[in-house]
């Protein structure tokens, strides 16, 4: 029997991991994508709030896309280590819910000491960002 890796921290700790479709994966890459061209670049660090029972993007697939890996690259399952040789610092932190909101996730990413915090939301087909630092976007990315 073959080992099978998480890709998340919260795949390990969840009583319930759903296994990430296609369209959650191209989500996943669309969002990382955005978000770096948001903030101009790689980021110094990333930080994935989320419980368990939240519906969140494939966390190796986000950080593939902020690392502008396309789908199609068959190293975005090592996500995580290629963050680490680049120097970027990828943290899980726990979380029950985003202004008592269990359908919104948190991403925090830092670069040159600005922290950038993202509220996103998982739709069937889609994700909005609501917001970044505050600041109302309400920003849809697609596959």
């Amino acid at each position: 029997m073959k080992n099978k890796s998480p890709k998340s921290v919260f795949d390990i700790i969840s009583t319930g991991a759903k296994i990430p479709t296609l369209l959650d994966v191209r989500l996943a890459i669309n969002t990382g994508k955005w978000l770096n061209s948001i903030i101009n670049g790689l980021p110094d660090g990333i930080d994935i709030y989320s419980n368990q029972t939240q519906q969140r993007l494939p966390d190796f697939a986000l950080v593939a896309g902020i690392l502008l890996l396309d789908e199609t690259n068959p190293t975005i399952k090592d996500a995580f280590k290629l963050a680490y040789e680049k120097k970027i610092d990828v943290g899980f932190i726990n979380q029950l819910s985003v202004e008592n909101r269990a359908d919104y996730s948190i991403i925090r990413l830092i670069k040159d000491k600005q922290t950038y915090l993202i509220n996103y939301q998982l739709h069937e087909n889609s994700v909005t960002i609501h917001t970044i630092n505050e600041s109302v976007m309400n920003v849809v990315i697609t596959a």
